[in-house]
């Protein structure tokens, strides 16, 4: 899991928290969309692989497993319901 971490200081500068920012809406999204297969190479022949994240535009699509290469693009996590 990639996070970055930043930090925000208080008026009074003696407390310092860290956040951290996940890749990811949730953690599930962020499992099921770095998801990576031993057995399959191609995610479409896997059926454990449920959501295919495109990094280059960053848009999310759920995997239609009927033996071809289909996705349904998703605008909503289906696991907390943000807006991706």
């Amino acid at each position: 899991m990639t996070t970055v971490q930043l930090t925000e200081k208080s008026n009074n500068d003696d407390i310092v928290r860290r956040k951290r920012m996940k890749k990811h809406c949730c953690d599930y999204m962020n499992y099921h969309a770095n998801f990576t297969c031993d057995i399959h190479n191609n995610p479409f022949d896997c059926p454990d692989n449920l959501i295919l994240f495109d990094k280059t535009n960053k848009e999310y699509g759920l995997i239609i497993h009927d033996g071809g290469s289909s996705i349904i693009g998703i605008s909503f996590c289906p696991w907390c319901g943000k807006k991706l």
